[in-house]
């Protein structure tokens, strides 16, 4: 009986001891910051590309604008010539070039595009914060989670262990049957398992940490303040901000496209020589003006054209609202859901704690058989990691409101 109680009294210290699988390992990297991790990501984003793309089109427009000319610069060489016609000695040279003009609205169009350009290059670096930072909570809060069940299993299966080495003991002592021990040894082995996947899951999480952020290490505190209430999608929102810019420049550009129907008025200036028998030669300055009617065969196209880009971004723009507005109460509820969760949870690990004790007591005393006690034990742990978990997902809930909110990463 002594060496009975020695069994119990070591099990339940093991069973019953803290959580310090939970806690973080030191490491020697310095620990990033939420705001650092974004930051890495948003790097890694092909769209990041568009930014430096953007602005050269925006320049080009303001140069486009700045410019009194329409289109290219036009040369003009002609030679006239009777010598198999009339036979009359008649020669003519002519040259000159040949411009369009752009007329004043014309330029004024091109000036508010430019202008809608360099806003809609502005909008996007933070449109692109915010699609990292989205990226980054989920990142971080999957990789939390998979250590926390990878160190709540690691304990589990050292915990097995040591309930197989002191039931061993004791079976080869004689003070313990053997289901007992092959017992124990199958609950083992089924953790030992358990840990294999999860040690899967762990390194699946961190190889994908890893590709996006260059990093290994989480930062050292997750948790997020809730964002001020009420809570609302406003126009500033960088999803917003970007998609209305996205529509303005639509707009601009059909502005471009009526001014440009009207078409360009071109001036040609030049020079002409010409000779016959009766003259030495001749030579003439020449100034030519084209004004054009504007009644362009494709208008009507060009214009169906930008205004089905202009309806695109106006629905791209709505939608965009309608998802943020949706997503923002899920996110509520979700919220609400976690801590209720959360506080039954809690109260559970509390209660399977005090049943372990009795579950240790009963065994102690020949009450109930090895089976219920790992039956318990399982349950006890389990009931630890989920209120852990539990703990975990209102912080993950807060985050995905935040981050539905648009509020940045500190």
């Amino acid at each position: 009986m002594a060496s009975l109680h020695r069994f119990s009294a070591y099990a339940l210290a093991t069973c019953l001891t803290g959580l310090p699988w939970f806690g973080m390992q030191a490491n020697a990297q310095t620990p990033p910051t939420l705001s650092h991790l974004a930051t890495q990501v948003m790097n890694k984003l092909p769209q990041t590309e568009g930014q430096a793309s953007l602005r050269a089109l925006a320049q080009g427009q303001v140069d486009a604008a700045e410019s009194w000319r329409a289109g290219d610069i036009i040369m003009h060489v002609t030679h006239e010539n009777d010598q198999w016609t009339g036979d009359q000695d008649l020669r003519t040279w002519e040259a000159g070039v040949e411009t369009g003009l752009a007329l004043p609205q014309q330029r004024q169009a091109q000036q508010a595009l430019a202008q809608s350009t360099k806003a809609q290059a502005q909008a996007l670096r933070p449109y692109l914060q915010w699609q990292a930072e989205k990226r980054v909570r989920k990142l971080v809060w999957s990789l939390k989670k998979a250590k926390t069940q990878l160190k709540f299993q690691k304990k589990t299966v050292k915990q097995a262990q040591s309930l197989l080495d002191t039931l061993s003991q004791r079976y080869q002592s004689g003070d313990a049957p053997k289901i007992d021990f092959l017992l124990a040894r199958t609950a083992w082995l089924e953790q030992k398992k358990r840990l294999a996947q999860t040690q899967a899951q762990h390194d699946k999480a961190l190889t994908t940490y890893q590709y996006w952020t260059g990093l290994t290490q989480l930062p050292p505190s997750l948790t997020e303040p809730l964002a001020d209430s009420p809570w609302q999608v406003n126009t500033q929102h960088p999803a917003m901000q970007y998609l209305k810019h996205q529509s303005d420049t639509a707009l601009a550009e059909k502005g471009v496209v009526e001014a440009n129907q009207r078409g360009n008025p071109s001036v040609m200036i030049g020079s002409k020589h010409e000779r016959n028998r009766d003259q030495n030669g001749n030579t003439l300055l020449l100034a030519q003006i084209s004004i054009p009617f504007g009644v362009q065969a494709n208008r009507t196209q060009q214009l169906a054209q930008v205004n089905q880009t202009l309806t695109e971004r106006n629905i791209a723009l709505n939608r965009m609202q309608q998802t943020l507005t949706e997503q923002l109460a899920q996110a509520q509820t979700d919220l609400q859901t976690a801590r209720a969760l959360q506080a039954q949870a809690k109260e559970k690990s509390e209660l399977s704690k005090q049943a372990m004790t009795l579950a240790m007591s009963a065994y102690q005393a020949g009450q109930t058989s090895i089976q219920d006690l790992l039956r318990l034990r399982e349950t006890y742990f389990q009931d630890q990691l989920q209120a852990r978990l539990a703990e975990l997902n209102v912080g993950q809930a807060i985050a995905h409101l935040n981050q539905i909110l648009g509020v940045p990463l500190s």
